[in-house]
């Protein structure tokens, strides 16, 4: 697979499969680092490739990375459904993460202060999901 990849970077057979190889195997940073190559190949395949590193990102509690690649997919393909999902999913990941902090608090402001967090996250999520078409 890599040396198929290798030797024609631009086939859409080889290198998503050699990415899949990778994260199937627990080598996210080689996965990673093959995006960023693939990604410079294949420019016309931006939405897909940067919305598999984005997930990757998310995989890993990573959120500060993930929001900005799924926002550089969306810039790339504005109907880049894989992004338009992933970024409303970052967000109600973040909201629950948010919330179960919130219930791990004893503090009524602190509390009240994660809740309105939550919620803004969840608030945040809507447009990218409003945005994906349902088959």
């Amino acid at each position: 697979m890599n040396d198929g990849a290798k030797k024609f970077p631009g086939n859409k057979y080889f290198t998503p499969n050699l990415i899949n190889e990778f994260i199937r195997g627990g080598k996210t940073a080689e996965a990673m680092a093959y995006l960023d190559q693939a990604i410079a190949n294949d420019p016309s395949n931006t939405c897909e490739l940067i919305g598999v590193k984005a997930s990757l990102y998310a995989e890993q509690k990573n959120y500060a990375s993930a929001e900005p690649a799924y926002l550089q997919a969306i810039a790339a393909d504005a109907n880049c459904e894989k992004a338009l999902e992933g970024l409303g999913v970052l967000y109600i990941l973040q909201a629950q993460d948010v919330k179960e902090k919130a219930g791990q608090t004893n503090s009524r402001s602190e509390q009240a202060q994660l809740d309105k967090q939550t919620a803004d996250f969840y608030q945040k999520s809507l447009p990218y999901l409003e945005n994906i078409e349902i088959c």
